[in-house]
């Protein structure tokens, strides 16, 4: 991710990330690549919570724009296998 930190701005294009949590692995894993269908990007697993209760995956993704990018947030937060997406 580019940052202009002088003035706080991200510069897009950009690499960005976002780390999806939910209860079945599997399952979290098809919500990102439908939401993502068609579209390049990294999907790797993170790691399941202590007792094995939440799955968290990462993916990485050029975004073009803000828009884009709350677009895609929108989209993996609002599917029935996510309960978070940071």
């Amino acid at each position: 991710m580019q940052i202009d930190r002088e003035n706080g701005v991200i510069i897009y294009p950009c690499q960005w990330s976002y780390r999806v949590i939910g209860r079945d692995r599997e399952a979290v894993r098809a919500a990102a690549e439908s939401v993502l269908a068609g579209r390049e990007f990294l999907l790797y697993y993170s790691k399941a919570s202590t007792g094995g209760k939440f799955h968290s995956w990462h993916i990485d993704l050029v975004v073009v724009d803000e828009t884009e990018r709350n677009h895609l947030f929108g989209q993996l937060k609002g599917h029935p296998a996510v309960i978070m997406v940071i």
